[in-house]
């Protein structure tokens, strides 16, 4: 049992040290790591045990083993290697589930190199994106990787860098009007394999919830929806589809002016689905966050998961764990890299255009809030 304690052992501490399970992230549940590793539950309680006597875990009453957060990590606008080195800037609009990942990776693909990175963290604010580029304008950027709150904000600014021929690459999104490279999940696969999943767990009602106004991801993952749906017969109906009008001042208003808005839409969204006389037996939402408060809204109102509606989500945060729910994970580690190697290779060729569109895969994560209906 030694060894294959010291396996399941060594293969956590390698997980939580290269980003993939962050600070703050909930491990997978005793059950869960049994299954993945084929081992007894005695075994991966052993090693557990020893992750938490190494200050690498904590146990939380009702809720699991979570990682504990680590103060290595570096503080937002910082560098990570301060040296007579060229300086990278990434940009996030949002700083959470994925930051350990995202700078682990990029710490990891400029080891031993002349950069320099530094981070910024715009927490959906447009003016803090604004004040954060006004400042990079001042200085002398090697290449810039950002990930922008609306595709049609601060464009005035990212143009005067292209001008200035700074090297640019978009994480995830980008910016209308601006041409330059975006590395991003395949949006369009994560959702038709999530819309799939659900058609063959019998669910052929299914419900779309999103933005009207959706950004390029969003519409993506509908378009998705959407040929699922098709390809398997199933025709779209109108009233399945619940888009809530979010507008720049909302979107880029900051995290809590989101996070109330999100909470207000859920709540109409439940009393619109549930009040159609043929309501929808599965809720698709474009990401884990509106997911997430779509579950209390439909607890706080009287229904269950996944026995009344069945909802799934899109992006993995640590949150879909703790919640059960059925998703997408995206490999931020790829995209940031690629992001990455895009800014390098601009340097390199300056005659020669690098690739615009870079799509990376994504995985299907099944979990239980998706119920299976038995044939009729």
């Amino acid at each position: 049992m030694a060894f294959l304690y010291k396996k399941v052992y060594d293969d956590l501490l390698y997980k939580i040290k290269s980003g993939t399970y962050p600070g703050g992230t909930l491990l997978p549940s005793l059950e869960e790591l049994t299954k993945i590793y084929s081992v007894s539950p005695i075994t991966v309680k052993h090693a557990l045990a020893d992750l938490k006597k190494h200050n690498i875990i904590q146990r939380i009453k009702h809720k699991g083993s979570v990682v504990i957060e680590k103060t290595d990590v570096p503080s937002l606008g910082e560098s990570v290697y301060r040296s007579n080195s060229q300086s990278i800037a990434v940009i996030f609009s949002y700083y959470d589930d994925h930051k350990t990942r995202i700078i682990n990776s990029l710490k990891n693909a400029v080891y031993g190199k002349n950069i320099q990175l530094l981070f910024f963290d715009s927490k959906h604010s447009l003016e803090t994106e604004r004040d954060v580029l006004q400042r990079l304008l001042d200085e002398n950027l090697g290449g810039l990787i950002f990930q922008p709150i609306h595709p049609a904000y601060n464009i005035d600014l990212i143009s005067k860098l292209s001008i200035r021929n700074v090297p640019i690459a978009f994480m995830d999104r980008a910016l209308n009007g601006i041409r330059k490279p975006c590395i991003h999940s395949d949006n369009f696969t994560g959702m038709f394999d999530v819309v799939s999943y659900l058609i063959n767990c019998h669910h052929s009602r299914i419900g779309f919830i999103s933005a009207r106004d959706m950004i390029s991801t969003e519409q993506d993952r509908f378009s998705g929806y959407c040929h699922a749906l098709i390809k398997n017969g199933i025709p779209i109906t109108q009233d399945y589809i619940y888009t809530f009008q979010l507008d720049a001042d909302t979107s880029g208003g900051g995290n809590e002016v989101l996070d109330i808005y999100n909470e207000q839409c859920t709540h109409e969204a439940v009393q619109y689905f549930s009040s159609l006389p043929s309501r929808p037996t599965a809720i698709v939402c474009m990401n884990d966050y509106v997911a997430s408060y779509l579950m209390r809204a439909l607890k706080e109102q009287g229904f269950r998961v996944p026995e009344d509606f069945s909802v799934t989500g899109f992006d993995n945060i640590s949150v879909s764990r703790q919640l059960e729910l059925t998703t997408v994970t995206q490999n931020f580690e790829k995209i940031a890299q690629e992001a990455l190697n895009s800014i390098l290779y601009q340097q390199a060729n300056k005659q020669m255009p690098p690739p615009l569109d870079v799509q990376i895969g994504s995985i299907l994560i099944r979990r239980n809030s998706v119920k299976t209906y038995s044939i009729e």
